[in-house]
């Protein structure tokens, strides 16, 4: 059995929605009683769904011109313009209490822990895209990307 999964949902009238229900379904079969933590945060504004697809749509590109697996193009974008923390200079102690991920980035070398895009506030998706956007511009990718960028700068999108 897991000994940790992180969990996001709403609170409503009193009943807690899970968003993520196929994690939480593992414990569903479970007949004898078990004892749970549960911290709950009020959190401001994850980043919309419009924003993560947007980035996953720009990484597709960006990995396939530049021969790159996605996996490892995606967290290279996080390492650079999203939420990361080099362990070198921060040192384990250093790293935030949010869900992320280790990821060796090999241009430079360094490990970094990568904050999971689930857990990003909406200005910090922004800031991951933007640079994403940036990093596809200087890959001469304008043109791929183009459309993207359009619905991106959309009112109401940002």
């Amino acid at each position: 059995m897991t000994s940790f999964i992180h969990l996001t949902g709403t609170i409503h009238n009193g009943k807690m929605h899970i968003n993520e229900k196929d994690t939480f379904e593992q414990f569903k079969d479970r007949r004898e009683p078990f004892n749970v933590s549960i911290h709950i945060q009020p959190i401001e504004l994850y980043r919309s769904e419009l924003s993560i697809g947007l980035f996953n749509a720009l990484n597709d590109i960006y990995a396939k011109v530049q021969g790159i697996d996605k996996p490892y193009s995606r967290n290279m974008f996080k390492a650079r313009h999203g939420v990361a923390f080099d362990v070198l200079e921060e040192g384990v102690d250093g790293l935030p209490k949010r869900p992320g991920s280790f990821f060796e980035f090999h241009h430079d070398l360094h490990l970094y822990f990568i904050v999971s895009t689930n857990d990003y506030s909406q200005a910090e998706m922004n800031s991951l895209i933007e640079g994403t956007i940036n990093d596809c511009i200087d890959a001469e990718l304008s043109e791929e990307i183009q459309h993207l960028i359009k619905e991106w700068h959309q009112p109401g999108n940002e």
